[in-house]
C-alpha cells in the first residue's frame, strides 16, 4: 500500500506514519512505527484468540445451528449450496425460498386478480393446490431461473461441502479467516490514512466490534461482505496511488468479485469510474485507459455467472432474483423503518409487486406512484436515522438474543452505540481529506446508499461500518492531539458535536418495539432444543432433559412488562413447568418446587 515512486513524483503525500505533533503522542507513534512487526502479531493473535473463545461458547448452544431454522436465509443457503454440489450445478431448475410468511402476499394478490388462477393451473399447476399456485406465483416475482440472490457466497459453502462434507464448521472455518483478514486490512488501511495511532486504535476497535464477528458463526455473507469491502477500498487505494492500468484492472476485478457477493458494489464501480474522471478531467482521453481497465476486469470477474445466465436461459446480467420485491418491501409507504424489516404482507407491498409483476424498471415507478413527496422524505429519513441508531436491527439472527450464550458478545465493548457517532463525526472531520480519503468515502456513500434503498438491518450495516472504523479512529486520536495540546476550544467543540451525534444516535425504540422480537426466543426453541430435549426424554436421561430446559431459560427475559407478549409468558411458563417435572423425575425436588413457583408466576401473567 506504499505510492509508487511516480505517483510521489507527482506530489502524493507520504503516509502520515508520525501525523500528530504533541511529544507524548508523536513518541506513541513513533513507538509504534518502530514496532509495526510486534503490533500485527498482537492484532493477528489476538483476533484469532477471541474467534477461538466465540467458537468454544457458541457449540454449546443455538448459535451454530441457524441453518436449521427452515424459515431463515441461514436454511435455505445451505439447502442451495447442496443442491449445488448433488444435484443442479448450474441451476437449470428455478431454485427459490417458499417461507411461511409469503404464503400472505400470495393469497392477496389471488384474491385481488383470481383470473390469474386459471392461468396458472394451464401452466401445470394441480387444480385447487395453492400450496402449489403460490410457489409458482414467487417464482415468478423471483425471476424464475435467476439466482435467488447473488451466487459468490452459496458457491463458497457448496465448494467447501464437496471438499469436506455438508458441515458448517468447515465454512465457519474460513468465515472466522476472512475476519482475522478484515480486521488486518482495517489496521493496514487506516496506518496508511492516518498514522500509527490511529491505526493501533482502529485495530482494538474493530478486534472488538462484535456486531461484525457474530456473522462469523452464521451461514450468511455479512463476514465475505465485509472482507470484500475491505479489499475493494485497498485495492482503489493501491490503484490510485500508481499509474498502471494494471492496477486498475486488478481493482476492476476486485471490485466485480464483490458484485458476484452483493450487485449492490456496482455503486462503488460507479464511483470508481467517477474519480477516474475528476482526476483526468483536464484530458478526457486520459481517462480511457484506466476506466476500459476497470470495467474489463469487473465483467471478466463476473463472466462466469453471466455464462452460467446464458447457458440456463436466465437474463445475462440478472443474478439477484429476490431483488425486486426486496426493494418494494422497503419502499413502500406503509413501511416504517422505526418497527424493523417488514414482509411484503401489506396492501402496497401486493398491489405494487401485482402492478410490476415483479420486473426492476416498472416496480419502481409503481413504488414511486405510491408515495406523496413528504412519505418518501420521510421514508428516506428514517431510514438515514436508522442507519446510525445504536440498536443492532437483526435480520434472520439478533444480536441480543445471541448475547444469552455467549459472554464474549456479552462483554467484547464496541458496538454502533460507540462507532456510530464516531462515524459521522469523522466523515464530517475529515472532509477537506475527502481527495486523499477519496475510497472511504466511497465506501461510505456505497453504505448508505444501501441502507437507503434497502433497509438498514445490522447484517448489511457491520460489513460497511466495520472497514469505516478508521474515520472513527482518526477522531479520537484528532481529540487527543488538541487535548494534549491545549487546544481546549477545538476539543470543547469536538467534545460537543460528539455527544449531540451520540444523543440522536442513541434515541430509545418505540415502546411497542421489543429489544428482541418474539421469533428469536421461539425459533431456536422448536429447531434446537425441542429436537434434543426429546431425544434425552426417549432415552429417560432426565438430568440432561432438564439440563437442555435450563439452557433455553437463560434468554428468559428479566421483565415481560405490564403489556408482555403472551404467547411468548405462556412458552415460558410451559418450560418452567417442564423443567420441574424432569428435575422431580431426576430426584431434585427442591429445584422442581422453584421451577414450578416460577411457572405459576408468570401463569398468572396470563391471566391479568
Amino acid at each position: 500500500m506504499r505510492p509508487s515512486r511516480r505517483a510521489r513524483g507527482r506530489g502524493a503525500k507520504a503516509p502520515p506514519s508520525t501525523a500528530v505533533a504533541h511529544p507524548l503522542l508523536k513518541e506513541i507513534a513513533l513507538w509504534l512505527a518502530a514496532h509495526r512487526n510486534l503490533v500485527l502479531i498482537l492484532l493477528l493473535a489476538l483476533s484469532a484468540l477471541i474467534r477461538a473463545g466465540y467458537y468454544l461458547e457458541a457449540r454449546d448452544g443455538p448459535l451454530l445451528y441457524g441453518h436449521l431454522w427452515s424459515q431463515a436465509d441461514m436454511g435455505f443457503f445451505d439447502h442451495w449450496a447442496k443442491v449445488i454440489v448433488h444435484d443442479d450445478p448450474l441451476g437449470r431448475q428455478p431454485l427459490h425460498p417458499f417461507f411461511s410468511w409469503q404464503a400472505a402476499p400470495a393469497e392477496a394478490h389471488f384474491r385481488a386478480h383470481p383470473e390469474q388462477i386459471a392461468q396458472y393451473e394451464a401452466a401445470g399447476v394441480p387444480h385447487g393446490d395453492t400450496d402449489a399456485l403460490y410457489r409458482a406465483l414467487w417464482d415468478r416475482w423471483t425471476h424464475g431461473k435467476e439466482y435467488y440472490q447473488e451466487p459468490l457466497y452459496v458457491y463458497l459453502i457448496a465448494f467447501t461441502y464437496w471438499l469436506a462434507g455438508p458441515s458448517v464448521g468447515a465454512v465457519f472455518l474460513w468465515q472466522m479467516m476472512l475476519g482475522v483478514a478484515t480486521n488486518l486490512l482495517v489496521y493496514l488501511l487506516a496506518r496508511r490514512y492516518f498514522g500509527d495511532l490511529a491505526a493501533a486504535l482502529s485495530g482494538v476497535l474493530i478486534l472488538f466490534y462484535s456486531p461484525l464477528f457474530i456473522y462469523e458463526l452464521t451461514l450468511l455473507r455479512t463476514a465475505l461482505t465485509a472482507f470484500l469491502a475491505a479489499t475493494a477500498v485497498a485495492a482503489l487505494e493501491w490503484a490510485l496511488s500508481g499509474d498502471s492500468w494494471r492496477r486498475w484492472w486488478i481493482t476492476g476485478a476486485t471490485i466485480g468479485i464483490a458484485m458476484a457477493c452483493q450487485v449492490t458494489f456496482g455503486v462503488f464501480l460507479a464511483g470508481c469510474l467517477g474519480l477516474l474522471w475528476l482526476r483526468f478531467r483536464a484530458s478526457p482521453r486520459a481517462v480511457l485507459r484506466p476506466a476500459a481497465a476497470i470495467v474489463c476486469g469487473a465483467a471478466l470477474a463476473v463472466s462466469p455467472i453471466v455464462a452460467r445466465n446464458l447457458a440456463v436461459g436466465a437474463p445475462p446480467l440478472g443474478w439477484t432474483g429476490a431483488g425486486v420485491w426486496t426493494f418494494v418491501r422497503c419502499n413502500t409507504p406503509s413501511v416504517d423503518p422505526r418497527m424493523g424489516n417488514a414482509t411484503p404482507s401489506f396492501p402496497d407491498h401486493v398491489r405494487v409487486l401485482g402492478a410490476s409483476d415483479a420486473k426492476a424498471i416498472p416496480a419502481l415507478f409503481a413504488t414511486l406512484r405510491e408515495h406523496t413527496p413528504a412519505t418518501l422524505a420521510r421514508l428516506l429519513l428514517l431510514k438515514f436515522q436508522g442507519t446510525w441508531n445504536w440498536y443492532e436491527d437483526g435480520d434472520n439472527v439478533n444480536f441480543y438474543f445471541s448475547r444469552f450464550y455467549s459472554s464474549v458478545l456479552r462483554y467484547a465493548p464496541v458496538t454502533n452505540t460507540l462507532i456510530s457517532p464516531l462515524l459521522l463525526v469523522g466523515l464530517a472531520l475529515s472532509i477537506k481529506q475527502c481527495k486523499r480519503l477519496a475510497p472511504l468515502y466511497l465506501l461510505a456513500a456505497n453504505a448508505i446508499f444501501v441502507m437507503l434503498v434497502t433497509f438498514p438491518t445490522d447484517r448489511y450495516r457491520a460489513a460497511y461500518f466495520a472497514v469505516l472504523i478508521p474515520l472513527g479512529a482518526a477522531v479520537v486520536v484528532q481529540a487527543l492531539e488538541w487535548i494534549s495540546s491545549r487546544q481546549f476550544r477545538k476539543a470543547i467543540v469536538l467534545a460537543s458535536t460528539l455527544l449531540v451525534v451520540f444523543l440522536w444516535t442513541s434515541l430509545p425504540l418505540p415502546p411497542s418495539r421489543p429489544l428482541i422480537p418474539r421469533s428469536y426466543y421461539l425459533a431456536p426453541l422448536s429447531y434446537y432444543w425441542m429436537p434434543l430435549h426429546d431425544a434425552a426424554v426417549k432415552k429417560q436421561d432426565w438430568r440432561e432433559a432438564a439440563r437442555i430446559w435450563e439452557q433455553f431459560l437463560r434468554s428468559e427475559p428479566e421483565d415481560f412488562g405490564p403489556a408482555g407478549d403472551q404467547q411468548l409468558i405462556r412458552t415460558f411458563a410451559t418450560s418452567h413447568a417442564r423443567l420441574s417435572g424432569e428435575l422431580q423425575k431426576a430426584g431434585e425436588p427442591a429445584r422442581a418446587s422453584l421451577e414450578f413457583a416460577r411457572a405459576n408466576e408468570l401463569a398468572a401473567l396470563l391471566k391479568k
